[in-house]
């Protein structure tokens, strides 16, 4: 039983690591989760998956390399004109970044006033999803 217990926690503790938002950070498949703006900027530190994330108004979205940032599920990334939402690279990337990519079961998504900028492939890839509303980016 305890054995049992111990691969339990190894495994949850595991997964736990790879789908978070820590602080700043963020890497893995994000579910349910909000990026707020007095934490940002924010640093993606490897491939992201996201499930269902909402991106406040004025976020900034740093890519430390060039990394993935897919949506297989709901993304809601409404800025303003006054205060846009930014994908880009850190300044110290030279490989840039991958894009967003609406997945061919990704729900409905929202981008609004999201300024995308430095990657090094297509900067929204939207592949057979529901119709996303992408305005003013």
């Amino acid at each position: 039983m305890y054995r049992f217990i111990s691969i339990l926690i190894l495994f949850f503790s595991y997964n736990a690591l790879l789908a978070q938002i820590i602080g700043n950070t963020i890497q893995g498949s994000i579910d349910g989760d909000t990026l707020k703006t007095y934490i940002s900027p924010y640093h993606v530190v490897n491939h992201v998956t996201v499930l269902d994330l909402t991106i406040e108004p004025g976020v900034t979205i740093l890519f430390d390399d060039d990394y993935r940032f897919e949506v297989t599920g709901v993304l809601d990334a409404k800025g303003s004109y006054s205060d846009s939402i930014y994908f880009k690279p850190d300044s110290n990337n030279s490989n840039m970044w991958r894009g967003i990519s609406l997945r061919r079961n990704s729900l409905s998504s929202t981008l609004i006033y999201c300024r995308i900028e430095g990657s090094n492939n297509i900067g929204i890839k939207i592949d057979e999803c529901q119709a996303p509303e992408i305005t003013n980016c």
